[in-house]
């Protein structure tokens, strides 16, 4: 026995390689073609003026879809090919072990996955993923803590106008205001609140004033106050203090995962998926389903390449002989049952209704499902 076949491998290997790009030339040449219809004029303008970025805007977004399907055409595609010259048939006739071709290409499909993972991850790291940037009626609520109201907010610059805070104490009643016509978000400094004024209100834990030296909240005893009325003072301010600039410790809450909140979830890169499940003040919330939805699917797409190879190699490894109907059949059925298993994934995966991993899964148990009622039937042997 052979112990090591690297000729039969590379041979294999080459012709997998080969038949990756041609997949990915077709399919990738259908996605530009049908999505460049669309809109000729603005896309043909845009291709005159920055060839790149059509194909950056239109390709490379949906990579982690084409690929995995061009690894399972590819693999089918391979053993069609040199079955139809009877090498495959020959092979395990021989000396030479098969696990060493579907090994082989298994790994292929494995480094095609990795790829595909680093360039996901890694992509629009530090990208700017806001469609608009002025957003219009922001707003913040922080669980009963406390509510941002904006009347405008500046996403590149981070700056917000005409905004009203409102800190709630332990019970839901409030605690301090904060009216400023503007307001400025630094991560390492927090907020810096400009031309405003504040308002204090009566809370079980005493009086809320601001200390301009220190950052902090003092908390004060509010029998002396002039409007002390007792109970009534828990409704009425009992300071009101105007200020140019103001910055607070208590209230650091970042904008971010909150505007990311008001994006699209397709729209978003890995990086900023992470990152609103990861800083969003209130983990369980509605808000968070369609993005926890889009990280489950986008962290099992991140193997898929090579769980596509694995379902082809499954399928036509151990066929003796490979007719053309039979390879254009498995390919079609196979992209056909992956799209229409994802659509329905996608209807239902958004409303937090079932468990996200388990419906991003769906595709994939069905495509394994179908193999193993085909392997069953025996439909291909």
């Amino acid at each position: 026995m052979i112990s090591f076949p690297s000729i039969i491998i590379k041979h294999w290997t080459l012709a997998w390689i080969a038949n990756l790009g041609i997949s990915f030339f077709f399919f990738a040449s259908i996605l530009v073609l049908f999505t460049i219809s669309e809109n000729l004029q603005h896309y043909f303008f845009l291709f005159s003026t920055q060839p790149l970025k059509v194909f950056q805007i239109i390709l490379f977004p949906y990579l982690p879809w084409i690929v995995p399907i061009c690894c399972f055409t590819a693999t089918i595609l391979t053993f069609y090919i040199f079955e139809n010259s009877l090498e495959w048939s020959s092979i395990k006739a021989c000396a030479v072990s098969p696990y060493w071709i579907s090994g082989s290409i298994l790994i292929m499909g494995f480094f095609v996955s990795l790829f595909l993972a680093i360039t996901t991850i890694l992509e629009n790291q530090s990208g700017y993923p806001f469609k608009k940037n002025n957003q219009s009626g922001f707003v913040m609520k922080i669980g009963k803590k406390s509510s941002w109201y904006f009347q405008s907010f500046n996403t590149k610059s981070m700056e917000g106008e005409n905004l009203q805070v409102y800190l709630y104490d332990k019970n839901g009643d409030d605690a301090l205001r904060i009216r400023s016509s503007k307001a400025h978000w630094n991560r390492s400094q927090g907020w810096t609140f400009y031309n405003g004024v504040y308002l204090s209100f009566l809370t079980s834990r005493g009086l809320p004033v601001p200390n301009h030296k220190t950052g902090e909240i003092d908390w004060l005893q509010a029998k002396d106050e002039l409007f002390f009325v007792g109970k009534d003072s828990k409704k009425t301010p009992l300071r009101k203090l105007k200020f140019s600039t103001l910055q607070l410790d208590e209230l650091k809450e970042n904008p971010m995962p909150h505007l990311l909140a008001r994006e699209n979830p397709k729209k978003l890169s890995f990086q900023y998926l992470k990152q609103i499940l990861d800083e969003y003040p209130e983990p369980n919330s509605k808000i968070l389903a369609p993005f926890r939805f889009r990280y489950a699917q986008v962290s099992l797409n991140l193997g898929s390449c090579a769980f596509a190879t694995m379902v082809a190699l499954l399928l036509v490894a151990t066929t003796e002989r490979i007719k053309l109907s039979t390879t254009l059949s498995i390919i079609l059925c196979g992209v056909v049952l992956f799209y229409i298993s994802s659509r329905f994934a996608n209807s239902i995966g958004g409303r937090g209704i079932v468990d996200e991993w388990f419906v991003a899964s769906i595709p994939y148990f069905s495509v394994l499902f179908v193999w193993f009622l085909l392997r069953t039937k025996k439909l291909f042997v």
